[in-house]
């Protein structure tokens, strides 16, 4: 369905060719604002990474007066107001058992040889306590 402004203009004795004119203006600069916009948003975005990227490159660090560093140590970035979330595990229980049979195959220098087959079987758990902040 054409617009509104085409039958306007036919019914303003605008010819075939003038209306495609504009309306291929009209594109055109729809187009060229939205490229722009485009352009604009991608720059802003490339400035952002070029400034992080010269700061990754040049930053040396500062002196910090609440840490103690060593001669050769700086801080580069310093986080405030956070806490340590790890998860903890409470108590454990083990239990095992253990089964075996000695058979005695002959006897060295008066000493008793034997033979023995053992199995284990063993089983531990842990209660996992929730995750909490950890203290210092």
């Amino acid at each position: 369905m054409e617009p509104i402004w085409t039958w306007l203009a036919f019914a303003m004795g605008a010819s075939t060719t003038e209306v495609r004119n504009v309306s291929e203006d009209h594109r055109a600069k729809k187009a060229a604002k939205e490229y722009q916009s485009a352009l604009a948003a991608w720059q802003a975005e490339r400035d952002a990474q070029a400034q992080l990227l010269d700061l990754a490159e040049h930053f040396e660090g500062t002196s910090a007066d609440n840490i103690m560093l060593k001669a050769s140590e700086a801080v580069f970035y310093q986080v405030t107001d956070v806490a340590l979330i790890e998860e903890r595990r409470g108590a454990g229980h083990y239990e095992g058992t253990s089964q075996g049979v000695s058979i005695p195959i002959g006897s060295l220098g008066g000493r008793t040889v034997r033979y023995r087959v053992r199995g284990t079987r063993v089983t531990s758990s842990w209660v996992h306590q929730r995750r909490q902040p950890s203290t210092p």
